[in-house]
């Protein structure tokens, strides 16, 4: 287990509902107030009625909170939903050159390649390669999973991943999942067969795809990797 971020202070709450894309209804101290969430995933299978949430203080002008994790399928560690967290746990683990194939690299945030801007360019002395992060916080058949929602934004990410690799380019992919007790992670062919299938492509083309488990533990007040590098499977039961 390898902490990665530490939270300072953050607030036990209880889920009640989620009002709109942006904003979720939470219980605290036997008062209900909104909060924010940075998520547009529609997360059906952990925003639930009744599972403990987490919310830290943020500078919001209307909604002084937002929820940042959620109760999982195994209650003692909790899922990370705040898309922001995720992207600052990666950076931490590039820091601390946790993430093999990346060891010793620096980064750039939201280069522009081609038609897209992209989340991350990593570098060293002698190589680039550019980067794009997903969240993988759908659980199925042992493995974490992306999509959980139709997703005309990744599938022209991985299409713009592809092309470059074809013409030289080194590309990335990272699937963060962030639920316990899972052997790997897939793509979601139920949601999004298009997704499945430029993963797929994505692989044979040459670009490296990668997973790694990411899980906030209250009893230690962190979030921590579990598990660094993980199956990605690609077989018949993709």
């Amino acid at each position: 287990m390898f902490d990665v971020i530490r939270i300072a202070e953050y607030f036990q709450c209880l889920f009640i509902e989620r009002v709109n894309r942006f904003v979720v209804k939470v219980r605290m101290d036997n008062e209900e107030f909104k909060a924010h969430i940075n998520n547009t995933g529609r997360l059906d299978s952990l925003f639930v009625k009744g599972f403990t949430c987490f919310c830290t203080l943020i500078n919001g002008r209307k909604l002084k909170y937002r929820l940042f994790a959620i109760e999982s399928p195994n209650n003692r560690y909790f899922s990370i939903i705040d898309t922001s967290l995720r992207m600052k746990a990666f950076e931490k683990m590039i820091e601390k050159n946790l993430i093999d194939d990346i060891k010793g690299f620096d980064f750039k945030r939201n280069p522009r390649f081609g038609d897209s801007v992209f989340d991350y360019l990593l570098f060293n002395k002698k190589k680039q390669i550019i980067a794009e992060i997903k969240s993988a916080v759908m659980f199925g058949d042992g493995f974490s999973m992306y999509p959980d929602a139709p997703t005309k934004r990744g599938e022209r990410h991985f299409e713009e991943l592809i092309k470059l690799r074809k013409e030289g380019l080194k590309t990335m992919i990272f699937f963060v999942s962030s639920v316990p007790n899972v052997k790997g992670f897939k793509a979601n062919k139920k949601v999004s067969s298009k997704i499945a299938e430029l993963l797929i492509e994505a692989k044979r083309t040459g670009v490296v795809i990668k997973s790694f488990n990411i899980l906030f533990s209250p009893e230690k007040s962190v979030i921590f990797s579990k598990t660094i590098s993980f199956l990605f499977s690609i077989n018949k039961n993709f």
